[in-house]
């Protein structure tokens, strides 16, 4: 706002504005009016301001006024809450603060109920040929590890493959590019994009399961039933199923089984394949999970770096944001937390498309600032360049008809 007066000047500007009868400007109903201090009633704790041309006054009781002044050339401001009318004067609270060398050139004004907001996001699409996790939201960008080495493909396939020898029977990458989902296990973790794992995925329930692997989470035996569920299986054709694919696991051998996904956004592009037989009865406990969930995002980053994937460029609207208060320099807004912070990097530039009275003024503006709380995510934004006919509309919008370009 601007560089607060000490107790002792706030009081000798107050007393000066009454003494000297400075004029002052307030901002009320969307309308400035030319006003001049009147009395203060310190014991009371209230100040009466007398406003040329008796103007009728709807404002209600409890809303901040603004008030404006020049002393000795330096343009002040304090603000005051509105108490009421007593004969020919607005009755407020004393100020509890004065201001000089205000950081913004034009008043904030709060909650505007004439204009909206919407805005743009530019950034990158990838749409691409690969099975896709049935479940909604799945697109956060892969990271890597700093277990692995990413520098080149081939390098942490190297790396994983010789830390991994030791504990399988057999091990491979599974690439979807070239073929769909063919397999039980295959189809289940596409649609799932959870690990499965043998015999646990098949017998224990979801509880256990996350309580055994509290970060990876794999499927569990009811996931596995609702699964079959929604492929139209009954409940005793779901338990069928799954004794069936556990007796064909004996019947080859297999003492422990891994399929887990690499998933890029909301795409299966491949799965890391791990079986032990009865000859290695390797254990595929949290710590093996949480390697191979590693390597499975490590991978994707290095695809995806390598230019595997190859994105499209796109820019995204967004009407669900909520503004707090504007000035002509800028505006800070809300939006729900479900959009990313990540969306919003410091100092980078951003469309905006202010909705004024039906009328759409794009401007682009700079994020300054950004905060959040238990539900929203708030974001500071300063114009670059508003057009002189689209700023005099909004300044008459946030300030009133009568606005003619300074206070």
């Amino acid at each position: 706002m601007g560089i607060e007066l000490k107790r002792i000047e706030k009081e000798f500007i107050l007393k000066s504005i009454l003494d000297e009868e400075i004029p002052l400007e307030i901002l009320l109903q969307k309308k400035r009016f030319r006003a001049k201090l009147y009395k203060v009633e310190e014991s009371f704790n209230k100040m009466y301001i007398f406003v040329e041309d008796n103007p009728v006054i709807t404002v209600p009781i409890g809303d901040v006024i603004s008030v404006y002044f020049k002393f000795h050339g330096t343009l002040m401001t304090f603000s005051v809450v509105y108490l009421g009318i007593e004969g020919d004067c607005v009755v407020t609270n004393l100020p509890a603060g004065v201001y000089r060398d205000l950081e913004r050139e034009f008043e904030r004004v709060r909650h505007p109920e004439n204009i909206g907001l919407s805005f743009s996001l530019k950034g990158e699409k990838f749409v691409l040929n690969f099975p896709t996790i049935n479940k909604e939201n799945v697109t956060s960008p892969p990271v890597v590890s700093s277990s692995f080495d990413s520098t080149t493909i081939s390098a942490l396939i190297t790396d994983f493959r010789n830390k991994i020898k030791d504990l399988s029977s057999e091990s491979k990458i599974v690439m979807f590019k070239e073929r769909k989902p063919e397999t039980t296990e295959e189809k289940i973790i596409v649609n799932t994009g959870k690990m499965l794992l043998f015999p646990q995925s098949y017998i224990y329930n979801s509880f256990k399961m996350e309580r055994l692997y509290p970060r990876i989470s794999p499927i569990s035996a009811d996931s596995l039933m609702l699964y079959f569920k929604e492929q139209g299986m009954d409940m005793q054709a779901s338990k069928n199923k799954i004794r069936a694919m556990i007796e064909e696991k004996k019947n080859k051998a297999i003492s422990r089984e891994l399929y887990a996904p690499v998933i890029f956004y909301q795409y299966v592009v491949a799965y890391v394949y791990l079986v032990s037989g009865k000859d290695k009865r390797y254990e595929y406990d949290r710590t093996i999970l949480d390697y191979v969930h590693e390597f499975c995002m490590s991978f994707a980053y290095s695809l995806k770096i390598h230019g595997y994937f190859k994105p499209q460029k796109v820019k995204n609207t967004y009407n669900d944001s909520e503004i707090i208060d504007i000035s002509l320099t800028g505006v800070l807004f809300s939006v729900p937390l479900s959009l990313s912070e990540d969306n919003f990097v410091l100092f980078t530039d951003m469309e905006i498309c202010l909705n004024i009275e039906g009328k759409d003024i794009p401007v682009m503006g700079r994020i300054v600032r950004k905060s959040k709380d238990a539900d929203r995510l708030y974001v500071a934004v300063s114009f670059l360049d508003l057009k002189p006919d689209d700023r005099l509309f909004l300044a008459r919008s946030i300030y009133g008809q009568d606005f003619m370009g300074e206070f």
